[in-house]
C-alpha cells in the first residue's frame, strides 16, 4: 500500500476529512486483496479437497460439529491441512503416504498406486 504523506497547513477539519478519505482507501484496496486472496484459495486443490471434506462429509456424517465449527467460524484449512499432512504420514506406509500426497497436493493420480482405492476418503 501507498500512503500519501499527511499534507501541512490543513485546518482540522480539512486534515479529519483528508484521513477519512485515506482510510476509505485503504479499505478499497484491502477488500480487493483479501477478495483476490479468496479467489486464489478455492482455485487450490487442496483447498477444493478440505471444502469437499469440511462442506460435504462433515456434515453428512455428523451435523451437529459441522454446524457447531461453523457458528465459530472454524475455516476448513485450519483443521483440515494440518491432518491431511501429518496424520496420513502417521498412519500410512511412507511409499502409501507419497501417493496420496500426490493426489492430493498435486490433483494427480499416481501410476504407481497403492492397494485399493486411493480417492475413496477424498
Amino acid at each position: 500500500m501507498q500512503f500519501k504523506e499527511k499534507p501541512s497547513g490543513l485546518k482540522e477539519h480539512e486534515l479529519f476529512l483528508w484521513k477519512k478519505t485515506q482510510e476509505l482507501e485503504e479499505k478499497k484496496i484491502r477488500a480487493k486483496l483479501e477478495k483476490a486472496y479468496e479467489q486464489e484459495k478455492q482455485k487450490s486443490v487442496i483447498m477444493k479437497k478440505c471444502n469437499r471434506v469440511y462442506h460435504e462429509l462433515l456434515k453428512a456424517t455428523d451435523t451437529k460439529l459441522y454446524l457447531h465449527l461453523m457458528r465459530k467460524q472454524v475455516s476448513p484449512e485450519l483443521q483440515l491441512m494440518r491432518w491431511l499432512r501429518c496424520l496420513l504420514s502417521r498412519e500410512f506406509p511412507i511409499a502409501h503416504t507419497l501417493v496420496l500426497w500426490d493426489y492430493i497436493f498435486g490433483g494427480i493420480e499416481a501410476t504407481h498406486r497403492a492397494r485399493g482405492r486411493v480417492n475413496d476418503f477424498l
